[in-house]
């Protein structure tokens, strides 16, 4: 889902890219693909932190201190992570698609 959000932001001076949204992106978790998005926020000199795996029992600290939820998956078959933010008082920003229709 990063690869329609990191577009979005807008690079810190010489960063690549023309998005407009001002922000620091908050990524919590680990997976295959943590190195190349590590890398991509890097070379279009994103605002990202890469959390890695975070206690379950720290995430509502999390939502409770975010702005808004973003979630950009169009698989998700509970969005039990889209109740958790709700849950925490954090708004949720998800795609338009069948999964959260």
């Amino acid at each position: 889902g990063t690869e329609r959000i990191f577009p979005t932001m807008k690079p810190r001076e010489g960063g690549i890219g023309s998005g407009t949204l001002e922000a620091v992106l908050a990524i919590a978790g680990d997976g295959p693909a943590r190195a190349s998005l590590e890398v991509e926020a890097k070379k279009r000199k994103l605002n990202v932190v890469f959390l890695g795996n975070v206690p379950h029992h720290d995430l509502p600290l999390l939502y409770r201190a975010a702005d808004c939820f973003v979630t950009m998956s169009l698989s998700e078959t509970f969005g039990l992570t889209c109740l958790e933010a709700m849950m925490c008082g954090c708004p949720g920003v998800v795609p338009r698609c069948a999964v959260f229709d």
